[in-house]
This record gives structure tokens, sequence and C-alpha cells, in this order.
């Protein structure tokens, strides 16, 4: 944008004009180097340099701004350029950008709330939090994604917000679909194969061989999300024990993040081949010592007061000081 900029000429000390009594104004600033920030020393003619609000180069403005030299002077003195807000700012860094038409290097248009990471073009809309996640214009229900929910359905955002046995379905809750179960050959047993980690619902179940496993109840939740009555059970299903005791809601469902778990949960990376699949476990279960870092909140020290390193040990994260 191109602006005008017209500055009065600085008065002489007792005079009425810059060249009161016909002797030019003493310089009250030599170089931009003299001025306060945010300001630079220009001058006119004969006439003494003085400060001017404004700026030369983009180091002279303070951080996410940069000097816009698009100035048309009508009148001395004049500054040169201008501290405007950097067009290519992302504030919260997500790769967009809430600039339309500038061109900026390694970065993407149309942020339309640089305050929020999980806000821009390149999101999914997520139904019924308030917010316009993939920044189309049509936040919740008005976008395409998401739908109107009848009187006996409830609002959601992620399938945590529908309990158990329902799944969220376009922003609305859902009641899951409950598979039939296998015919299951003499001898085996009809078991869960855990839950479908996009929708939270169960998945068809399966035959194991329960032959050998005691009647007890000691509960654990496999590494499938489903709840067993003891680890034998568990085996016979093909599964593998992550934690003693019952699962919790929204165990092994996908999430980008920990916002999409329940805060007992942390987003495990359940990839094997280098990249994410992130799946909502609970705290301080673990597969592989990587996890740690994610599992555990508190920062715990060794008897020397150094930091103690995190790792996987019987599914649990555990201190390792030398």
């Amino acid at each position: 944008m191109l602006a005008l900029a017209a500055c009065a000429p600085p008065q002489a000390p007792g005079g009425d004009g810059p060249d009161a009594g016909g002797v030019p104004l003493e310089s009250v600033c030599e170089t931009d180097a003299h001025c306060p920030a945010g300001m630079v020393c220009e001058g006119c003619g004969d006439v003494g340099r003085t400060c001017l609000p404004g700026c030369r180069v983009d180091a002279q403005c303070p951080t996410n701004m940069k000097c816009n030299a698009l100035v048309l002077c009508t009148e001395c003195p004049c500054a040169p350029g201008w501290c405007d807000l950097d067009p290519c700012r992302d504030v919260d860094g997500d790769g967009y950008v809430p600039t339309r038409g500038t061109q900026c290097p390694g970065k993407q248009q149309g942020d339309c709330d640089d305050a929020r990471k999980s806000v821009n073009p390149g999101q999914r809309e997520v139904c019924a939090n308030g917010l316009d996640d993939d920044c189309d214009g049509n936040p919740d229900a008005r976008d395409d994604a998401c739908r109107t929910c009848g009187s006996d359905q409830r609002y959601c955002s992620a399938n945590r917000d529908c309990g158990q046995s329902a799944t969220c379905d376009r922003g609305c809750c859902e009641p899951c679909v409950t598979p039939p179960d296998p015919v299951c050959d003499v001898g085996q047993c009809v078991l869960s194969a855990g839950v479908n980690p996009d929708t939270g619902c169960a998945l068809p179940p399966v035959c194991g061989d329960c032959t050998g496993c005691p009647g007890t109840v000691s509960r654990v939740c496999g590494l499938n999300g489903a709840t067993y009555d003891n680890a034998c059970l568990a085996q016979a299903a093909g599964t593998q024990v992550l934690y003693q005791g019952p699962c919790l809601a929204g165990e092994q469902q996908r999430c980008a993040g920990p916002e999409d778990c329940n805060e007992s949960q942390y987003c495990r990376n359940a990839a094997l081949d280098g990249g994410f699949d992130g799946r909502c476990t609970k705290r301080y279960s673990c597969v592989q010592d990587d996890d740690c870092a994610l599992a555990v909140r508190e920062t715990a020290l060794c008897p020397d007061g150094g930091i103690a390193p995190l790792g996987c040990s019987g599914l649990r994260c555990v201190t390792r000081c030398q």
C-alpha cells in the first residue's frame, strides 16, 4: 500500500520558521543511531536534521513487523518508510499466514485464526467446537462435513464426547452397531477383537482357543483397546496386555495430539515405520521407550539431583538412574 506522508519542518528555537534570523537550524541528529528506537534521522536541504517516526530497514522495526518503504512524501522532512505488520508472519507456526495475495516462501495462505495451530485451511472441520477449523467460512454444522443433530442426539467434536458404545458421526453422537458373534469351533470361545481406532466402536469379535485359560477374573486392558477378564484371554484374542485393569474410555482411538484424548491419557505413536499413528493411551503405560517422553508429565530427579531418564519396563514408564 502506498502512503502519503507530510511533516511540518522543524521550528527554530525562539523563531517562527526553519530559517528564522537567516540561520539554519542546528542538527538534532546526524545518523539514525542518534535517534530513539522506531525513529530515523531526516532533514530538508540546509535545514537541520531531526528524528522522525519511521524506518529504513526491517531491523529498525519490532518483532513480527517489516519496514514498508512505499512512502510518497509531499513535504519534508519525511521518513523513508514506516513499520508495518509482516505480511508473512505466522504467529502460531502452523505453516499458514493470514495474508492473501502476498507471496510468502515456505508458507501457505488463508489462516483465519493465527493464534490457533489447529485452525487453518489444511485442517478438517471439527464439528460442535465453535471454530471454523478449516477456514472455509462455515463453522460446525454449517460445514458440509457436519450435520444438524436430532432432538435426541448429542452434539460432539470427537468420539470421547459420546461416552461408551457411541461414536461421533459428523458432529452428532450415534450408537455403535453391535457386530454379530462369529460361529466358533468346539473348544473355542468368542473374544473381543478390540475397537475401531477411527470410530471407537467394537470391531467384529473373533474366535480364540480359551481351553487353557483360568476362570478367575483379573481384568486387563489389551493393546487393541479391549478389556479381558485375564491375561490368558487377551493372549487368546491375539493381543498384548498393555496394563492391569479395565481399559479407559477412548483407549486406542486415533489422535493427532493430547488434546484429542481424555485427561488421563496421552497420544502414543503406534507407528512402526517411522511415521505417525497416534492412539490415545493411559498415562504411564508404554510399549517402547519413546512412549515415555509423552506419557509422563512430571520431571523426575535422580538421587544425584540430575534429571532421571525414562524408559519402558514391563509396559510401565520407569526412571533409570545410574
